[in-house]
């Protein structure tokens, strides 16, 4: 308010002139000073308010206007279930690329072992699993990969775990502390999955809606003279009863996918009957499963395995913000879906009133998706069917972060990015037959094999890597390993 507006409030009367209030008597004189000192003491109060107010204001500006100190930034409210995440555009990251890689590979080493093939194996900590055979037949004719080994890098002495009980191989090996799980299949349309239990529990001291807690385990080494699936041993004492070794699930048709983490086993069965695949979770110890989504389309992600890691799954599938229409036009598209598997998550998950399985939530990848894998800190995938494509990964510490290529095909020479591994702080993978791993926390490449030479399918665990290097004909198979820093 300004002084004029302030004085409007104290307007003479008409006729009167100051000093007065119309009769100048002194009384009325001695009046009108008071009223006059109360006006001028109101003023002085109501802009003293004002000056202490603009004063307040500027303040509060210079407050919110200040850098604030650095720090984390914060997390985003989560969406609803099901709601889909903004399709972001990817970018690809600057700095180093392949071209700069640090070499690692004069610090390569053979592993020891006897057998003529060995297929595809998998780390754990100091272990490797992996099946394999004797025979020097052609693979293609022969089931060579019927035996079932646990290697141990410190050691350097392997262990025969188990052997196919359907005249078939060996595959899909799963390996953690607990488990070594596997694939037991004919070939054809026949197809079991196993377990084998690493450490057992000897006494239950409690559980909860959960898990149980167990005061000690007990590492069991099987004998290689004893059957490939030892008989049940049960413990009637605590109330325990478990088979070390033991098949779990019996599959038609395609043979399933594996995953495990933990307790936890992922894995994919197609329906013949429905034209899609089923997601379900299994306990390896006790068998207990959840269907976890049915996946539509299984030409298109049928032979994309789910992932786990920690209490979260991810698989492909069709993004549902794709009109039909449009793919023939734009390609498919993708989305990579999610479910938290912990109790509390699975309960409060809407389900669909069709199929009475839950609604995950989903990420619209803006690309077809294949393959994607999960650690927690990252997702990554290829957006090509089968081998090659663009390497992507997406940071899961930022949030609403772009996904980034780290590495893709080279249209001059015809090389295809594939055998990709994801592991704490690495992604590694096999690209114009060199061997590399990225380390996506630095942002630096390592080439662990020599340009120029045959190297092929590499596998990952903990900071351990191992691969193929080209062998002679008749010369079987050769592996070879180095550790990353």
């Amino acid at each position: 308010m300004s002084r004029n507006g302030a004085g409007n409030r104290y307007r003479y009367r008409s006729g009167s002139r100051p000093g007065s209030w119309g009769d100048g008597s002194g009384k009325k004189d001695k009046r009108q000073g008071l009223w006059r000192g109360i006006a001028i003491a109101l003023v002085v109060v109501m802009l003293a308010a004002i000056i202490v107010s603009i004063v307040l204001g500027v303040r509060g500006c210079t407050d919110a206007g200040t850098t604030p100190t650095p720090g984390v930034s914060p997390t985003p409210t989560p969406l609803a279930v099901g709601t889909p995440l903004p399709t972001l555009e990817p970018l690809i990251p600057e700095g180093l690329t392949e071209a700069d890689a640090i070499a690692l590979d004069a610090e390569a080493a053979d592993v020891p072992f006897t057998h003529h093939f060995i297929n595809h194996p998998v780390i754990y900590g100091s272990k490797m699993a992996y099946s394999s055979g004797d025979t020097t037949s052609i693979r293609t004719n022969a089931n060579v990969l019927k035996d079932l080994y646990i290697y141990d890098f410190l050691t350097e002495e392997e262990t025969l775990i188990a052997s196919s009980q359907l005249k078939g191989e060996i595959s899909e090996i799963q390996l953690n502390d607990d488990y070594l799980v596997w694939v037991d299949s004919d070939n054809y349309t026949k197809h079991s999955i196993w377990r084998h239990m690493l450490f057992v529990p000897t006494e239950i001291i409690g559980e909860d809606d959960t898990e149980e807690y167990y005061e000690e385990e007990e590492e069991l080494t099987p004998d290689p003279s004893a059957s490939p699936a030892p008989a049940s041993n049960d413990n009637e004492e605590v109330g325990i009863s478990y088979t070390v070794t033991a098949e779990i699930r019996q599959i038609q048709h395609r043979k399933p996918r594996l995953r495990l983490y933990a307790d936890n086993l992922v894995y994919t069965m197609e329906d013949a009957e429905l034209g899609n695949d089923q997601l379900y979770l299994i306990n390896p110890r006790t068998g207990e499963d959840t269907s976890l989504a049915v996946i539509q389309n299984p030409s298109a992600y049928g032979a994309s395995p789910p992932d786990i890691s920690g209490n979260q799954v991810i698989w492909a599938m069709h993004d549902p913000g794709q009109p039909d229409e449009d793919v023939p036009v734009s390609g498919e598209r993708s989305a990579i879906y999610y479910v938290y598997i912990d109790r509390e998550h699975l309960e409060a998950y809407p389900t669909d009133p069709e199929t009475s399985y839950i609604i995950p939530d989903f990420w619209p990848a803006g690309m077809y998706v294949d393959k994607p894998q999960v650690n927690d800190d990252v997702w990554i995938w290829t957006d090509q069917l089968g081998i090659g494509g663009k390497l992507w990964l997406r940071d899961l510490q930022t949030p609403y972060a772009e996904p980034v290529v780290i590495a893709e095909n080279d249209p001059a020479t015809g090389a295809l990015v594939n055998s990709i591994s994801l592991i704490e702080g690495y992604v590694v993978y096999c690209k114009n037959q060199t061997i590399y791993a990225y380390n996506y926390v630095d942002k630096q490449y390592y080439r662990l094999t020599p340009l120029g030479e045959v190297h092929m399918t590499p596998s990952a665990g903990g900071k351990r890597v191992v691969w193929f290097p080209k062998t002679g004909d008749g010369e079987g198979d050769r592996l070879m390993t180095v550790m990353l820093p």
